[in-house]
């Protein structure tokens, strides 16, 4: 929401003034933050559903066949639109939360209207929202260890599907090891009988 009426703002001001809600610019004037929102389960549920609301009345205004045009084609209100099918759901006549069962994939889920390509990771107990770098660097006890390959992906992109791409592109700049050493979570049993193959 804050994206949206920031750029609508910009391009639409006199318009958002007709069709906005005095209490936004208190609910979006600054950056939410986790801090910022209640503990309970309920309570954060209640500003969910209030965030769902005030999206749908924008949307409706904006996507109104009196409204000019342009509006449906700025890039922050498309965001919106698609961030606000991923999260609420309309029906008979009520907003509803949608269940995590409801939602789309981490893949497929915008998590930043600022970057709609970053998404939700978690490996263990760290969880971030934008990508995954995976570095493979020499090891050599008696030389300098060096970065010679690196591979960013979507966040939720397991390691185990990186490791055979990874050993193609060190193979095509002639650089595979002998011995590669990796992380376990690079490894099943599919990708061993395959890199000992390889690095015969």
């Amino acid at each position: 929401m804050r994206f949206a009426l920031n750029s609508l703002a910009i391009v639409a001001g006199d318009w958002l003034l007709e069709h906005s809600d005095e209490t936004w610019l208190h609910r979006y004037g600054h950056r939410m933050e986790e801090r910022r929102f209640p503990q309970s389960q309920a309570e954060r549920l209640a500003v969910a559903e209030t965030i769902g609301h005030d999206g749908w009345k924008l949307l409706t205004d904006v996507f109104d066949p009196a409204a000019p045009a342009f509006l449906q084609e700025i890039p922050a209100v498309k965001i919106l639109r698609q961030i606000w099918v991923q999260n609420y759901r309309y029906s008979d006549g009520q907003l509803h939360w949608r269940e995590p069962c409801d939602i789309p994939p981490a893949a497929q889920f915008i998590n930043s209207p600022y970057d709609q390509e970053a998404r939700y990771g978690k490996k263990y107990s760290t969880r971030w929202t934008g990508y995954k770098v995976h570095l493979t660097e020499t090891c050599e006890a008696d030389q300098p260890h060096l970065i010679i390959h690196v591979a960013t992906t979507p966040a939720p992109t397991s390691d185990v599907s990186m490791t055979e791409v990874i050993q193609a592109d060190l193979q095509e700049a002639q650089m595979l090891p002998g011995q590669h050493l990796l992380d376990t979570g690079y490894v099943n049993a599919d990708v061993l009988a395959s890199s000992a193959l390889a690095l015969k």
